[in-house]
């Protein structure tokens, strides 16, 4: 986690950085903060059909 929060403070529209600490943050049923990632990486990359389908499983 610590990793991903590095890369976003250097680059906060790094979507990459964001999907993976959604998926993190998903696994760790932290479904809140998981949710923000996820909706995050939607607004830098709307048309990233892996993460709209993600987001659909909570």
């Amino acid at each position: 986690m610590k990793a991903f929060d590095q890369a976003l403070a250097i680059n906060s529209q790094n979507s990459e950085a964001w999907n993976y600490k959604g998926r993190v943050l998903r696994n760790s049923k932290k479904y809140e903060e998981a949710i923000k990632a996820f909706d995050k990486v939607i607004e830098i990359n709307p048309k990233d059909s892996l993460v709209w389908m993600i987001k659909e499983t909570f």
